[in-house]
């Protein structure tokens, strides 16, 4: 078993001052948004798993690109952040296992650990969603300097979009 360890703590507070923002514009809160977010995550999800096609027995088309398939994963990554942020979870780490698992199982474990934490609310609870989160990037081929990279990288189209009104 491999064991890995991601930093998160400055993604969180990344991930604040994007909410924030986009509360203050819309004239919402955190609160409001909760059912959102969590449908948000849950469709991200399926969004992503679409470009993988890992569940496409009847097609001969291939995946996606990396750089698409990893930009939706960013989607994934700030939806899990900012349910976090919600519960006041604050750590600077998640350890997490390398995975043997089918990718196939992988997207319903998270699919599981969405739903699990949507109704429990709890630390633990988010713990298993955010490990669910890093081992499939690290079943996609995502070293953390990627997850680190591409986060970045949407967090500030994101901030683009709000200029533009998206």
């Amino acid at each position: 078993m491999i064991i890995l360890e991601i930093k998160i703590d400055d993604l969180q507070t990344i991930q604040n001052e994007l909410d924030s923002r986009i509360f203050e514009l819309h004239n919402t809160s955190r609160s409001q948004t909760r059912a959102d977010r969590i449908l948000a995550l849950l469709v991200e999800t399926g969004e992503l798993a679409n470009e993988t096609r890992v569940f496409k027995y009847w097609s001969l088309r291939k995946p996606s690109d990396n750089e698409v398939i990893f930009e939706e994963f960013s989607d994934v990554l700030h939806f899990s952040l900012s349910l976090g942020i919600d519960i006041n979870f604050n750590t600077q780490t998640i350890t997490y296992e390398k995975s043997e698992k089918t990718l196939n199982d992988q997207f319903h474990d998270m699919y599981h650990a969405i739903v699990t934490f949507s109704k429990s609310n709890s630390k633990d609870d988010y713990i298993i969603l955010m490990q669910n989160v890093f081992t499939l990037a690290d079943s996609l081929g995502m070293t953390q300097k990627d997850v680190r990279d591409m986060y970045l990288f949407k967090n500030e189209k994101n901030h683009q979009r709000q200029d533009n009104k998206y």
